[in-house]
């Protein structure tokens, strides 16, 4: 549950993307800042996910499409996520599987 980076990551600087103004349009994972990443497809749709290591295994979390979700709000759910992973070794995809399930069984409200 560390926040070692790899080689790799220590030798990238993060990509500004604010800088373009423009989604980006070279398919692939850009990483933006600290577990942030802006994974774009080949058909041009992007989004933002979460890279992280659990118990020595790289997961990935999507967080939302560039188009709902702006780069500030992106970096609060990550580390909103990060904070929970880290200090009460809550795994997210876990986490929100669950609060889906609790979502799906809640008594629904008629109108």
């Amino acid at each position: 549950m560390g926040e070692r980076l790899s080689e790799r990551d220590k030798s990238k600087p993060p990509k500004d993307i604010t800088k373009d103004k423009q989604s980006p349009k070279v398919p692939g994972m850009h990483r933006i800042a600290l577990r942030l990443y802006l994974r774009v497809r080949p058909s041009g749709g992007a989004f933002w996910c979460l890279r992280y290591t659990n118990e020595g295994k790289v997961a990935e979390m999507g967080l939302g499409s560039l188009e709902s979700l702006s780069l500030a709000e992106a970096k609060v759910k990550v580390a909103s996520l990060r904070l929970g992973l880290k200090k009460h070794g809550i795994e997210p995809r876990q986490a929100k599987k669950k609060r889906e399930v609790e979502l799906l069984s809640a008594p629904s409200r008629g109108i």
